[in-house]
């Protein structure tokens, strides 16, 4: 199987709250092979994504406060702009059936 190494997905936490959380989802989908970044810093949230959709990020996720607490997060494809929404603990799965262009 042919590894794709280009940026796939790019979690940007919202808050103190969402920090364990994203670290938590990056470490999953790293695990599952999916090539992740994480945006910490003092970036504004438009700040954040322009520099996703720059590193080349295929997918990004928002996780705040709501999206911990509901366990479900919106996955948005940069190329066209779709949402398409997935429990956390389902990413993992999802995302690679994204990538693999199984879902639309």
């Amino acid at each position: 199987m042919k590894v794709d190494y280009s940026l796939a997905f790019n979690s940007i936490p919202i808050g103190e709250e969402a920090k364990t959380p994203v670290l938590q989802i990056a470490a999953n989908l790293r695990q599952a092979r999916i090539t992740t970044e994480i945006a910490f810093g003092d970036r504004s949230l438009k700040g954040a994504m322009k520099a996703a959709d720059k590193a080349g990020a295929r997918f990004v996720i928002v996780v705040g406060a709501t999206e911990v607490e509901t366990g479900s997060v919106d996955v948005k494809r940069m190329e066209d702009g779709v949402i398409t929404s997935v429990k956390i603990d389902q990413l993992p799965r999802e995302i690679s059936s994204l990538l693999s262009g199984q879902r639309s």
